[in-house]
């Protein structure tokens, strides 16, 4: 008898060594996951941030300068579109870096955030499901994008976001209802970066035209 307490004993001090040494294996990860970030941020932001803020003061006086010299209308409207995407590329870049340097949040939260900042944004969240830190990452990195493409080829139109559990997976649509398909967004890497991160995620992602606006949808199957 007193055999088997000794062997029981230490069995239980075995697992909890065990699930001692897991803890501490999760927190150095998740140190090492904020360091890179952190340092990602860093670069967004000396390189990116840097260049697009020196960019938008030359176009301004550019702009200026046109303005002086008396410039064709549509010359002073091609110079004023560039200052402006270069300001919209401005704010983009400083709400990743903050995104980068801010540790994860709860996902409905983050979605509450995202959908606060873009305009005639609705949000319905059926049921807030359990993910993995890395899904919850996934899903509003790809709510981040798919508003920030809505802010720039649908600007003033509706746009719904949901979250719902559906035939066995999770899913994230976020659609914008301009009243009619819009052209494919021309230009960067947004849906290549939204695929990619949904594969690491083993999600799959689509985005394209419906008959109303553009939908980017993203689903998550269930883990089990």
């Amino acid at each position: 008898g007193m055999g088997r307490r000794e062997s029981l004993r230490r069995a239980e001090q075995r697992e909890l060594q065990l699930v001692s040494a897991a803890r501490v294996q999760e927190e150095h990860a998740r140190a090492a996951a904020l360091a890179e970030r952190a340092r990602i941020a860093r670069d967004v932001h000396d390189v990116l941030a840097h260049s697009l803020s020196a960019l938008a003061v030359q176009l301004q006086g550019a702009r200026l300068m046109l303005l002086r010299d008396g410039a064709p209308a549509d010359t002073l409207a091609q110079i004023e579109r560039a200052q402006h995407l270069a300001s919209e590329g401005l704010a983009e870049a400083r709400r990743a870096v903050t995104a980068l340097r801010t540790a994860p949040v709860d996902l409905a939260d983050g979605l509450r955030t995202l959908v606060a900042d873009t305009p005639d944004a609705t949000l319905e969240i059926d049921g807030v499901p359990d993910l993995s830190a890395t899904e919850q990452e996934t899903v509003l990195r790809t709510a981040q994008e798919a508003l920030t493409n809505a802010r720039r080829q649908a600007a003033g139109a509706p746009v719904s976001v949901r979250l719902r559990p559906r035939d066995g997976a999770t899913e994230l649509e976020v659609r914008d209802r301009t009243g009619a398909p819009p052209p494919p967004p021309s230009g960067g890497y947004g849906l290549v970066g939204m695929a990619e991160r949904a594969a690491l995620a083993g999600a799959e992602v689509s985005a394209g035209p419906v008959e109303d606006g553009w939908r980017v949808l993203l689903r998550l199957p269930t883990s089990g």
